[in-house]
């Protein structure tokens, strides 16, 4: 066997046309050949890696070492513990919003809150050394929106609950200075320091909620009757998922892949995707499925549970493409049949008359570690 060398996915389709077992796109830009392909003697159709991180043709039956990786779309609820795409530390859950949902202090501040949060409070050395590790990695590479703030009161600064706080656990980069009379926002950086700068700055934000107090829709879920829904965000591709994947993330959150049940549920549903969410114009995915059961449509897989058929609108659909399997909601509060392995967004759906505490508590009884 040769030292270095990694059996890869990548294979030889057609003369000089390569891409990978998995059907995956393949991204020419992404391959750097060592020399090769040459096809030495006809006979090398499949791809190896070397420690130098090049590509080289082989023959198929040669031997050598072989890398596997598989999709992760399991959560580990004992650390996961109903904060959904969240982080759990503690009694809380944190989000680090960054993308589309940057903006000035008052637009994260109102983002925060919307879902059911607060910009981020430290207020114990323990999360204090929690931040600052979690800033360490290179995702978090930037400046990030706290709730110190003094804009109430120059030069007294509260958090954005009106809360004091504590300067042990404050690290201010020679501020605050109030640079101009204009710096009323405390921002902190990869290296956790803090700096005041203008309300008005554009930056990325921590969202933070206390969840053994909260309700269970108050961290990025809807309340809608007895039912708790998450949309997940269409413009992250960290959270585009094929329905399996989809499947296990909403389990782990707690929930389950959205099942529509009654009119009033199909209402709300298309009243969010029409008018609250319009700009995803690829759908979420349901649980809606024919897979194992060809042109029956249900919920969840499950022959028990074929859905009224007033309470799915479909477009033109569903056909006999016997390739699509899986049923999404569009924007327009239509469904389709799709591919089940296509990555897009998707809804969950949990019970609201559960608390947090009583989810805690179970976990707690099965000896889970409620800490990240």
């Amino acid at each position: 066997m040769t030292a270095g060398i990694f059996w890869t996915g990548l294979h030889s389709k057609s003369h000089g046309v390569w891409g990978w077992y998995t059907q995956d796109y393949f991204n020419q830009n992404l391959v750097t050949w060592q020399v090769e392909p040459n096809d030495l003697a006809g006979a090398e159709n499949c791809g190896v890696l070397r420690m130098t991180g090049r590509f080289s043709d082989r023959n198929c039956s040669s031997d050598a070492n072989f890398i596997c990786n598989k999709p992760q779309y399991t959560y580990d609820k004992n650390i996961d513990n109903g904060c959904g795409p969240w982080i759990r530390a503690g009694r809380s859950c944190y989000g680090f919003i960054k993308g589309s949902q940057a903006g000035s202090w008052a637009e994260a501040r109102k983002y925060c809150q919307s879902m059911g949060a607060d910009l981020i409070k430290v207020d114990s050395f323990a999360e204090k050394m929690w931040l600052e590790l979690q800033l360490m990695s290179p995702a978090n590479d930037r400046l990030f929106w706290t709730g110190l703030n003094d804009r109430s009161s120059e030069a007294t600064y509260v958090w954005a609950d009106g809360t004091p706080f504590n300067i042990t656990y404050i690290k201010w980069n020679q501020e605050p200075n109030n640079f101009k009379g204009n710096e009323d926002c405390a921002l902190i950086s990869s290296l956790g320091v803090y700096n005041d700068v203008p309300c008005i700055t554009q930056a990325a934000a921590i969202c933070e909620i206390d969840i053994v107090t909260k309700d269970p829709c108050q961290v990025g879920w809807i309340r809608s009757q007895k039912n708790c829904y998450m949309f997940t965000s269409f413009d992250n591709s960290s959270l585009l998922y094929n329905q399996i994947e989809a499947t296990a993330f909403c389990k782990a959150a707690g929930g389950k892949l959205l099942s529509v049940n009654d009119r009033y549920e199909k209402e709300f549903i298309v009243n969010q995707v029409k008018n609250q969410l319009p700009e995803n114009i690829r759908g979420y995915w349901t649980s809606l499925t024919d897979k194992g059961h060809e042109g029956f449509w249900s919920f969840g897989n499950e022959m028990t549970d074929v859905p009224d058929h007033t309470l799915i609108d479909w477009t033109g659909e569903p056909s006999s493409n016997r390739y699509d399997d899986c049923g999404l909601v569009t924007f327009a509060g239509h469904y389709h049949m799709r591919d089940c392995s296509s990555k897009i967004s998707f809804i969950c759906e949990k019970d609201a008359t559960v608390s947090n505490n009583d989810s805690i508590a179970s976990n707690q009884s099965n000896g889970s570690n409620s800490t990240n």
